[in-house]
């Protein structure tokens, strides 16, 4: 099955480093700012950034299905990625600041079947 990447972008007016802080922090942030579609939301181990495990709760088109995600930073404080451990898709995020303001955060996902999540 081919893999079909959807890709989403939004402006920030805040600093990267506090953007990108809100988007790692699995415990204290990124459950906020989840549509309702997830349901759920547990961190397993870590709770920021690299290394944190999560399970959620995601019910769209009539289907719900839970899932499993580990959290690395390929380039820690820019890209942080989601991978599904129990299967291909793969959530980036990236936050590209632009002087002391972050003037685009693409925030997507890759991975089966281009099902796209919506992070801010």
């Amino acid at each position: 099955m081919a893999t079909i990447r959807v890709c989403a972008e939004r402006t920030v007016e805040a600093p990267a480093g506090a953007v990108y802080g809100y988007i790692a922090d699995m415990r204290g942030h990124h459950p906020h700012f989840l549509p309702p579609a997830f349901s759920d939301f547990l961190v397993e181990s870590g709770g920021v950034g690299e290394g944190t495990i999560t399970r959620f709760t995601v019910t769209a088109g009539g289907r719900t299905r839970q899932y499993r995600m580990k959290v690395a930073e390929p380039e820690p404080g820019r890209i942080l990625t989601e991978s599904d451990t129990g299967s291909s898709l793969v959530t980036k995020t990236t936050v590209t600041p632009r002087g002391q303001h972050v003037p685009r955060a693409d925030l997507h996902d890759l991975g089966r079947r281009g099902r796209d999540r919506r992070l801010l």
